[in-house]
């Protein structure tokens, strides 16, 4: 009896040191490195979906805060960041819906510095509806579209398909 005694006092001993090991570790961390990850709550931004895994909140406005950048994103009332649109189309626009991951969605970057704004910005003949969404891959981009797409009145729909999505795809068949 005495043996086992002695065996768990050196246990609870050897974890209590673990646990200060741990806890020491983790306040280095947080003093010296407070960027060594991301401050970005995915909760703020992203909900879960029945139909597409997970979308876009509609209607919110959060910042993504990282050692390499402070972004506001910002989505509309359909849950796109994307500025607000009008569904009726006007004749003389051209409407362009652009599907894609978080390339598209503008990771990191103002709403304002996506390829998407710049070349709508320089043609105002063309509308450029940006539905993109971090982490989609091709799939959920057609289901998205399936869903939501055929009400918006597009003229062109493009689906962007980065070399990453391309190796992921492979790589989990």
């Amino acid at each position: 009896m005495r043996v086992i005694k002695r065996h768990f006092s050196r246990f609870c001993l050897f974890l209590a040191g673990c646990c200060f090991a741990l806890l020491l570790a983790e306040g280095f961390v947080r003093i010296f490195y407070p960027f060594s990850r991301a401050e970005f709550n995915p909760g703020a931004i992203f909900e879960i979906d029945n139909y597409l895994v997970w979308k876009l909140k509609a209607g919110i406005s959060t910042i993504h805060h990282s050692r390499y950048f402070n972004t506001v994103y910002t989505t509309n009332s359909l849950g796109y960041r994307d500025k607000s649109r009008d569904l009726v189309k006007n004749k003389s626009i051209h409407r362009i819906l652009l599907y894609g991951d978080s390339q598209v969605f503008g990771w990191g970057i103002s709403e304002n510095q996506r390829f998407s704004n710049l070349i709508e910005n320089q043609n105002h003949s063309i509308e450029i509806w940006n539905l993109a969404v971090p982490g989609y891959g091709l799939d959920q981009q057609m289901l998205s579209y399936e869903k939501d797409g055929e009400s918006l009145n597009a003229d062109e729909v493009i689906s962007f398909v980065s070399k990453a999505t391309l190796q992921r795809t492979r790589l989990e068949s």
